[in-house]
């Protein structure tokens, strides 16, 4: 069962400073995050989210993500939900993307 959209609109494959990010979630509460990684998993950007609506309606998101890197980089984006029972990711869907130094 879908519970999180991610899209990210890229006019080129690649990403200097900012990755524009928008979906569409029907998680508890309408809080979701999201969290850019590179290839060995450390995060180089993280945002809490909150939906226009929360479950079980269907709520538009949107963020910038702002970020560093000194070298190209591949990297993930990730949008997820916290599981309001314990904490842990929950939903999670993922993009790779690169990343270029500015």
């Amino acid at each position: 069962m879908r519970i999180i959209t991610l899209e990210e609109h890229l006019t080129t494959p690649s990403i200097v400073n900012a990755l524009a990010v928008q979906g569409q979630a029907r998680v508890f509460e309408a809080t979701l995050q999201v969290v850019l990684k590179d290839a060995k998993g450390a995060k180089l950007a993280e945002k809490t989210v909150t939906a226009s609506m929360g479950a079980p309606e269907w709520g538009d998101y949107s963020t910038t993500l702002p970020f560093s890197v000194t070298a190209r980089t591949e990297a993930t984006l990730e949008a997820f939900a916290l599981s309001p029972k314990d904490g842990t990711p929950q939903y999670t869907v993922s993009v790779p993307v690169v990343l270029l130094p500015n």
